[in-house]
């Protein structure tokens, strides 16, 4: 809070994301930026890098390094697809590439990720917090547009039009930061308890007056005498109110001290006047339009993770913030309808089904998991959702599933089935132990590690020893894992004899005609359905036999002799 009404900043020292306050060298660079876009109408992008900047400088380093898992996670498509950002019933176009930063790193104090958590539940509980949340954002996105109006500047009227409006919205979001609020909790107590000092500064009572000045000087009270036929017959003024000017003067002071700059020289009229006393209100108020706009990018991020539990629930499935198990003794992953948040963005641009929900629970201070199946059974959209859910939950949002348990980890490192590139070093096999290798020299305790298809790029017999050390090192390094395998016979064995303590097992389930359901159960799968899923998609000798008939059939017949000048040449 400020430490006085009058005080010359009002930069709080609260926000909504648990990012170090703007204070110093920080605070500075955010008023040079302020003032360019306030100058210009331009440099918004500027104004909010110094608003926002990295989050890996938010409340410390995050431990999380999104190199090794950013890609195969698709964090920039999970912004854009997946996290939609909506106030007042209207899709909010946002800056993605600070909501995937936001995503990508992870808060290392636990404490912060609290005060995510406890925005989130203000947000989503009843009694309309969220409602005013909005109200506030909304406005705040009026302030960006105001202040970034390209090429007003060129005109002068237009340019005190433009700032005008900028006051007017300033006013707006803090009178709707300071209202609605009462029933929270969280910071977003804290920050509406700061804009209520804001509205009771004396800098915005000068913006209270300056606006109501500007919107009319004065007012009349008219008596109007009207014919029989409808037009007027006469007009009596009955009273004249003036507006407080902002400067304090009377019109009489005012109306000489015009006549005194008449017989100096000076040439400068109201419009000039009204420019100065603009700048000067502005100048006493950006440190609050500073933490305004400030606020409204905290808040986006809580607003996306909303996005996906509305999304969720129109397919009848929910969203939820899970409990996070600290203690390495009782630690573990336990899912209850988890899905996959890109399947049902996908659901919701082809209007199709939604994904299929599952249960998962792996228990134990570090739980390692083969997991068997068919081709699209679901076993890697199932790595997907665990890495993203767990993503999510640890950085204090809403996590794709109706009630869920995770241990704090503090990386993750993911490897999954990618398109090869024209420029790969090695092959896939190598390309996959490059992987591995990079994963043990990061690994640390308490990690989740995500592989799909380990060691699917060699014979079984070899793959089998690969796959056994690389199980038998992660229970050294106490690390969680999800891995998953098409070698059935190499995972039956792995189950007769465990390279290391807590090895689960699970395999895809299948229903009565051996489709995949997109749940798992526990146990190896007993086949891969390979001539199934063939069949599925017609590769099998008889189809293919029949395409090739019907190509040579359809085929024009080939000519018997050559061209004259092809023979010639030959």
């Amino acid at each position: 809070m400020t430490e006085s009404k009058n005080q010359a900043s009002l930069l709080p020292t609260i926000d909504l994301l648990g990012a170090a306050p703007l204070l110093g060298d920080a605070a500075a660079h955010a008023r040079r930026a302020f003032d360019f876009v306030w100058a210009t109408g331009s440099g918004m992008d500027v104004l909010g890098a110094a608003l926002m900047p990295r989050a890996r400088d938010l409340a410390g380093p995050s431990t999380f390094e999104p190199s090794v898992f950013a890609r195969d996670l698709f964090i920039a498509e999970l912004s854009r697809r997946c996290l939609p950002v909506t106030a007042e019933g209207r899709s909010r176009s946002i800056d993605h590439a600070r909501l995937e930063s936001v995503l990508a790193a992870p808060p290392r104090d636990p404490e912060v990720v609290a005060q995510r958590r406890a925005v989130l539940r203000d947000l989503a509980a009843e009694g309309g917090t969220r409602a005013a949340a909005e109200a506030f954002y909304a406005r705040t996105r009026e302030l960006r547009d105001a202040l970034e109006s390209r090429g007003a500047s060129r005109d002068r009227a237009a340019e005190q039009l433009r700032r005008i409006e900028v006051l007017h919205a300033l006013r707006r979001s803090v009178e709707a930061l300071a209202r609605g609020f009462e029933a929270a909790d969280s910071a977003l107590s804290d920050l509406s308890g700061w804009a209520r000092d804001v509205e009771a500064s004396d800098a915005f009572a000068r913006l209270r007056d300056l606006l109501a000045w500007e919107s009319g000087a004065s007012t009349v009270e008219l008596s109007m005498r009207v014919g029989a036929d409808g037009t007027v017959r006469g007009v009596t003024l009955l009273a004249r109110r003036d507006l407080a000017h902002p400067t304090g003067e009377s019109a009489l002071a005012r109306l000489v001290r015009r006549f005194v700059r008449v017989l100096r020289g000076e040439r400068w009229d109201e419009r000039e006047l009204l420019a100065r006393l603009i700048d000067e209100v502005m100048e006493g108020l950006v440190d609050a339009a500073i933490a305004t706009l400030r606020a409204s990018l905290d808040l986006e991020p809580h607003l996306a993770s909303l996005g996906l539990r509305d999304r969720a629930r129109r397919f009848g499935l929910d969203a939820c913030l899970p409990s996070i198990v600290t203690r390495s003794d009782a630690a573990g992953l336990h899912f209850e309808d988890l899905y996959n948040p890109f399947l049902l963005a996908d659901a919701v641009a082809k209007e199709t089904r939604p994904p299929v929900a599952c249960d998962l629970s792996l228990g134990g201070s570090s739980p390692v998991a083969v997991v068997t199946g068919p081709n699209s059974g679901g076993k890697t959209r199932l790595l997907q959702s665990v890495g993203v859910a767990v993503l999510l939950g640890q950085g204090g949002f809403f996590v794709p599933a109706r009630a869920a348990q995770i241990a704090w980890t503090p990386a993750i490192f993911a490897s999954l089935a990618q398109p090869a590139t024209h420029d790969a070093p090695e092959g896939r096999l190598g390309t996959e132990l490059l992987r591995v290798r990079e994963v043990f020299e990061r690994a640390r305790p308490g990690c989740l590690v995500l592989l799909d298809e380990l060691c699917a790029g060699t014979n079984p017999s070899e793959a089998e020893e690969l796959v056994r050390f690389v199980l038998a090192e992660l229970g050294e390094v106490n690390a969680s894992a999800i891995v998953t395998t098409h070698l059935l016979d190499v995972a039956q064995r792995l189950q007769s004899d465990p390279p290391t303590k807590q090895l689960a097992f699970r395999r895809v389930d299948l229903d009565g005609d051996e489709r995949p359901t997109y749940r798992f159960a526990d146990g190896v799968a007993e086949s891969s359905l390979a001539r199934r899923t063939a069949e599925r998609l017609g590769v099998t000798r008889d189809a293919l036999a029949r395409i090739v008939r019907d190509r040579r059939e359809r085929a024009e017949p080939e000519p018997r002799t050559l061209p004259n000048d092809l023979a010639r040449r030959g």
